[in-house]
């Protein structure tokens, strides 16, 4: 490992501090045009405001240009190197130091260019992007002109004491949050210029354990979307009519995109930023909990319905009525009783804590009872179904149309269907082996 010597120290410092600078003033630049709404950016152009004020850092700002000369002056070092009878070279030593870096030419091209100009009679030779394999004789050159460069840097340290006390600290821990909102802002723009409509939301206090989201997309969707695509757009409300839903549906109907995007609206209202929406309402939540289908991990030793059932446990010890539960397609791994027993005790948890959620599910008994869950369970989230709906092709081909819609389950996963449009149906498989066995 290398150290670095203070010659470095010295010349990084300065950097640091200029580039201090250079962010203090854009920023102040960019903040006092006014018209701020944000409680953040208007305490932030405040403190800037103080920071241009302070004595110190008004002597900074007018010596920077001074400091930066100091060191701008330093362009090249001549070197002459002595030959023996053999023009091995023996000997070298510093000459000078020049503001104007060296360049290299051709040989005859220097015979014939004026005397006092900057470029070498050969080749430029580079080490900035490689480990150095010269004349030993150059070792101790080079520790001479550490030495030649050291002094003439001194009057540079010396200055940089007087401002020991300025730290640049404050602009490298916002730079992750600018980084992290200008990327936000991209984002928005983007699907913007994909025809997707975003909004900035109406924020509600978590008391009111509300949303609202109108012309709902899923963001990930729309990004993988060819410039020009359509996506099909869905509303959702959860609130005292309806907190939580049941969302059923054919297989591949959009119901995993669509808790997707309740999640996503949810997370980016709350860090301030705009949703994919055409108007949002958002009560704010404390928690945002998600339970997904997730690879069994062997080395546990506890099954893929032990690990869900570990998973839930965490999940609901950290549930509040402020929470919201997303739940997709949990207890698919045991039998449909076991299933429907479990789900329903989950739904009865989820209303008597009083939070939001929705629980995609290919159970429909469990959704086509939920006025008896209702009836015999107290809290104050009304259980409710939601159904992912389908379109019948006039070949008779059934077709998702992933248009979500309030309403009882029909009862259908449409799986058969999807079956047969796989090539997968019995019949389809049966076939396939007769042809087969006919051509061996």
């Amino acid at each position: 490992k290398l150290e670095s010597t203070p010659l470095q120290e010295a010349v990084w410092r300065l950097r640091e501090l200029e580039t201090y600078l250079i962010c203090v003033e854009t920023l102040s630049g960019v903040l006092s045009r006014g018209g701020l709404r944000s409680t953040g950016l208007r305490e932030l152009a405040r403190v800037l405001t103080e920071v241009r004020e302070d004595p110190a850092y008004r002597e900074l700002a007018a010596a920077m240009p001074r400091l930066l000369s100091l060191i701008s002056g330093i362009g090249s070092i001549t070197v002459g190197i002595n030959l023996n009878d053999g023009l091995v070279p023996v000997e070298a030593v510093l000459l000078s130091v020049n503001e104007e870096p060296f360049g290299g030419t051709a040989f005859l091209e220097k015979m014939t260019r004026r005397r006092g100009d900057s470029a070498g009679i050969g080749r430029l030779h580079s080490s900035k992007n490689s480990e150095y394999r010269g004349n030993p004789l150059m070792i101790p050159l080079f520790k001479d002109l550490s030495m030649v460069m050291e002094k003439a840097v001194k009057p540079l340290a010396e200055a940089l004491k007087n401002f020991t006390n300025i730290s640049a600290s404050m602009m490298v821990h916002l730079r992750d949050d600018f980084l992290f909102y200008l990327g936000a802002a991209s984002l928005m723009k983007t699907l913007e210029s994909r025809g997707f409509p975003v909004c900035r939301p109406r924020i509600l206090d978590a008391d009111s354990r509300v949303t609202r989201l109108i012309g709902m997309y899923n963001p990930d969707l729309a990004l993988q979307t060819s410039p020009g695509g359509s996506i099909v757009p869905n509303d959702l409300t959860l609130d005292g009519g309806g907190r939580i839903w049941l969302l059923t549906g054919p297989n591949r109907g959009g119901k995993t995109t669509y808790i997707q995007a309740v999640g996503l609206c949810q997370l980016l209202a709350q860090i301030g930023l705009y949703v994919p929406a055409v108007e949002a309402e958002i009560g704010v939540c404390d928690r945002v909990l998600t339970h997904f289908p997730a690879l069994e991990d062997p080395l546990k030793g506890t099954g893929r319905f032990g690990e869900e059932a570990q998973r839930l446990r965490s999940l609901f010890d950290s549930a509040s009525e402020k929470s919201i539960i997303l739940l997709n397609e949990t207890f698919s791994s045991t039998s449909y009783g076991e299933a429907l027993y479990l789900a329903q005790d989950l739904l009865r948890v989820m209303r008597t804590i009083g939070t939001r959620g929705i629980f995609a599910t290919h159970i429909h008994q469990l959704a086509a009872d939920v006025d008896e869950l209702n009836a015999d369970t107290g809290g104050t989230s009304i259980v409710a179904g939601l159904v992912a709906g389908v379109e019948i092709a006039p070949d008779g081909d059934i077709r998702p149309n992933f248009v979500v819609l309030p309403g009882p389950p029909t009862g259908k996963s449409y799986a058969a269907d999807l079956a047969f449009h796989y090539g997968i149906s019995r019949e389809q498989l049966l076939a396939g082996r007769a042809v087969g066995a006919g051509s061996a």
